[in-house]
């Protein structure tokens, strides 16, 4: 999504980004010719779908570390019957 500055005619660039706390997300975007700023106000249940998707908005800060998406949703073992090598065993030998 990109917004445009209908005077100018230009793509406006991102300002900055905040997270009120009720839930929303403000970003301002800033058109580079006549300075015109725009806000745009997500409700919180697109906050949570952009927020699900892995968006950032305004861009990264930091660049992107190698499977760090696999990192992210990656859940641990509980420690249940068939978490880890020996719980396999266990459970495959009662079989």
């Amino acid at each position: 999504m990109k917004f445009l500055c209908v005077e100018c005619d230009q793509q406006m660039a991102f300002g900055e980004r905040q997270l009120p706390g009720d839930g929303t997300l403000a970003a301002t975007f800033k058109c580079p010719k006549c300075d015109r700023v725009v806000a745009m106000l997500t409700n919180p249940m697109e906050t949570q779908l952009v927020s699900s998707l892995g968006v950032e908005i305004g861009g990264r800060t930091v660049p992107a570390e190698p499977f760090e998406m696999v990192r992210a949703n990656v859940v641990t073992g509980g420690g249940g019957p068939r978490s880890g090598l020996l719980g396999c065993r266990a459970s495959c030998a009662a079989w």
